[in-house]
């Protein structure tokens, strides 16, 4: 109760000194049931006199003003990724929003929360948004900015179904002859994934606008074909965003089958960090030799010091520990990040001005009272930190 009082006391405000144009948040409904696209909604209206300019561009897109966060949230803490992938556009224009006129937007929380299992979940939005009454040639000319905050809530409850015919409109949609909607629709289907779409969600990879949601379609499907096909993506030539994302889900699966495929691509691409973090974070301990032979090559050594954090495992310290020492900054600056995501410590001014060398002799000091006993955390365990002793 306390919780939700806080939110609300936070949240109280909206759209302070926004005379010339407000704006809302809000959802269709309180109950959702598993399975079902959550959407959260956000309507601004111009009360001026005079029309206005606003950029449009893709809601769900990192750009696009909006901050929300959905919780509980088992991503909270560091070295947690988001649960969506990278298909959004920063592509913007202006678009105009006559006088007296609302223009509605929605952001589809299923594709970046995790908020697929029966539960309470409050929301906390902001949204920023720029507007004029001139355009300029790509974003209007920004003579003011509307800032919104909201708290909502809502739950999806285990007794309450969901009737996958339900989404037979987006299935629609992909066809649709707007080019936003067809995305729009390809990122729901893929965020929700019934099995009974199976089949569909399983072309995404051979579509070529729909492609980069194939990852996560595969990955929310969890079907022995779709697991198959998403290791499928990371032999694709040529490779792209979506192979990065097909290792990030097969890692983040747990299914050791997958593990020999992730570090085969480890080693064929080790100057992409993200592939040696996946293939760590599946391999764990087995990953080690291989991170060994990297750290001895100038090329490949920093992304194995990041490596070495996502591999879950206690063997892992006693080599950060040595990294941390390192007279070069960027690599000893890496050992200690991956310090702190495998023990979930940090040390009182770690990320200050100072050398990250100058953090060795606490964190020794801790590691040799502590080796045996302390927690350490598999790179997709997040939570709380502590601080050093």
């Amino acid at each position: 109760m306390l919780r939700r009082w806080v939110l609300a006391s936070l949240f109280l405000w909206s759209a302070i000194g926004a005379a010339q144009v407000a704006g809302k948040f809000y959802l269709e409904k309180q109950t959702y049931s598993p399975g079902e696209p959550v959407f959260l909604y956000f309507e601004v209206t111009n009360n001026a006199s005079v029309d206005q300019f606003i950029p449009q561009t893709d809601p769900n897109s990192f750009c696009a003003g909006f901050a929300i966060r959905v919780l509980p949230d088992a991503r909270t803490g560091y070295g947690c990724d988001p649960q969506g992938g990278f298909a959004s556009s920063c592509l913007s224009s202006p678009v105009l929003l006559p006088t007296g006129k609302s223009r509605i937007e929605r952001v589809l929380l299923n594709y970046d929360h995790p908020i697929d299992a029966a539960g309470e979940y409050d929301i906390e939005a902001f949204r920023s948004l720029p507007y004029s009454e001139t355009q300029g040639p790509y974003f209007p000319s920004t003579t003011a900015t509307l800032e919104v905050r909201k708290g909502l809530h809502f739950r999806v409850d285990e007794n309450s179904s969901f009737d996958p015919a339900g989404l037979k409109s987006f299935v629609g949609q992909l066809h649709s002859e707007d080019r936003a909607e067809r995305l729009e629709a390809a990122r729901t289907l893929a965020s929700v994934a019934p099995s009974s779409l199976e089949t569909t969600l399983l072309g995404f990879s051979e579509n070529e606008e729909f492609k980069s949601f194939a990852p996560l379609a595969l990955h929310k499907l969890n079907t022995k074909r779709s697991m198959a096909a998403l290791a499928g993506l990371l032999v694709k030539e040529p490779a792209g965003n979506e192979q990065e994302q097909a290792a990030r889900f097969l890692a983040r699966s747990g299914n050791p089958e997958w593990t020999p495929l992730l570090l085969e691509l480890a080693r064929k691409k080790p100057q992409f960090w993200s592939y040696v973090a996946y293939a760590a974070q599946s391999a764990g301990e087995k990953s080690l030799p291989l991170l060994v032979e990297l750290l001895q090559s100038p090329d490949t050594v920093e992304n194995a010091v990041s490596g070495l954090g996502s591999t879950g495992t206690r063997t892992a310290v006693p080599i950060l520990l040595t990294l941390l020492r390192n007279p070069d900054h960027a690599i000893a600056s890496r050992a200690l990040s991956s310090l702190t995501q495998l023990t979930h410590r940090n040390g009182p001014g770690q990320w200050g001005p100072d050398a990250p060398q100058s953090q060795y002799d606490r964190w020794a000091s801790w590691w040799s009272q502590s080796q045996s006993t302390a927690r350490i955390y598999k790179a997709s365990e997040c939570g709380d930190y502590t601080a050093l002793p």
